[in-house]
């Protein structure tokens, strides 16, 4: 706001600019801590993209200094997830979700429930969420392969890995849908996106129908174009779908009842509202059986059992049992142990 004001002429009220300040002194630290990350990672042999935060900046809106940013958001392989974490405690990250480093198998299982962990720098106060999968509205965990990765040149020197534009494209838009769309700085980096592409964004619309995103695009590109204004790509044409017309709905409430600037995470109700936003942007039933289990079995039960391999099963049944011992205030703190099978 700050570039269009003085572009334009007018004054700048202090108010803005100091908001505008911030933004910058943030995306500064965040790319240079993004940028010691990537080298660590590399150092160990771990390849990692970053999504959204600087790489989105510089690719949406040509700087790392006009989008504000909570964290830093990486995906790196299911199996590279410990090396990273160690990484990132050598580093001088703390992890806080999961509360603890899991055991292999348990780890296994607490990947196919949950998408990240996530970790705090107590010492520049830097968040760093660490992906395993893309998106919860996704099945698979797994790094997307190299031909969807570009460089995003943070300095003259310096670049950083993230997804080519018509995965970023597919990404965001699962993204954004999956939450009800609930902050409209998601719209915003949309129609930047669009508004970039030389066509008009015509080749992300069918890169993204063509990969069986197209649910979650199209409620991107007409939400954009119904709050924002963005153009709709030359020869874009919404499926015919009554979830599409639902997920749209949904998401013009979630908007208007936060004000379009806080995250479902933050309001009363993300425990509704994210759960049906998610199911309605699910293209296949491997992906929506994914997410009812997810539903069924909270990843914090999975860090306080830490259930052997084999007895995950068990997860559904004792789900009441615990949600009614942390009702009264108090819940198991042992390691449960189940017998093992005889070799």
């Amino acid at each position: 706001m700050r570039e269009g004001l003085s572009a334009a002429g007018l004054p700048v009220p202090p108010a803005i600019a100091q908001s505008a300040h911030q933004i910058m002194h943030t995306g500064l630290r965040q790319a240079a801590e993004a940028l010691r990350i990537q080298q660590q990672l590399e150092k160990a042999g771990v390849p990692a993209l970053f999504l959204k935060g600087s790489t989105l900046a510089v690719r949406a809106y040509g700087s790392i200094a006009v989008r504000s940013s909570m964290d830093i958001d990486m995906v790196v392989a299911p199996g590279d997830v410990p090396c990273a974490w160690q990484v990132l405690e050598e580093a001088g990250y703390v992890m806080t979700a999961p509360a603890r480093a899991l055991p292999a198998g348990v780890l296994r299982t607490y990947q196919t429930i949950s998408k990240d962990s996530v970790h705090r720098n107590p010492a520049n106060g830097v968040k760093i969420e660490l992906h395993w999968r893309l998106s919860d509205a996704a099945h698979e965990s797994a790094l997307p392969p190299p031909r969807e990765w570009r460089q995003v040149e943070i300095n003259p020197t310096l670049t950083l890995s993230t997804l080519s534009d018509p995965a970023l494209f597919a990404y965001l838009s699962a993204h954004g849908a999956g939450h009800g769309w609930a902050r409209l700085k998601w719209l915003a980096d949309i129609g930047a996106l669009l508004g970039n592409s030389e066509d008009g964004g015509s080749a992300l619309w069918e890169s993204a129908r063509s990969s069986g995103a197209a649910r979650p695009a199209a409620s991107a590109i007409m939400l954009a174009n119904t709050l924002l204004g963005t153009p709709l790509p030359p020869g874009f044409v919404p499926p015919r779908s009554v979830r599409l017309r639902l997920l749209n709905a949904l998401s013009l409430r979630v908007i208007a009842a936060g004000g379009g600037a806080r995250e479902l995470s933050h309001t009363r109700w993300n425990s509704v509202v994210e759960p049906a936003a998610m199911l309605l942007t699910l293209s296949s039933w491997p992906d929506a059986w994914a997410q009812i289990r997810r539903i069924a079995i909270p990843a914090e039960d999975i860090v306080l059992l830490r259930l052997p391999p084999g007895f995950g099963f068990l997860y559904p049944l004792l789900r009441l049992p615990l949600w009614i011992l942390k009702r009264t205030r108090w819940s198991p703190r042992v390691h449960v142990k189940l017998p093992q099978r005889a070799a």
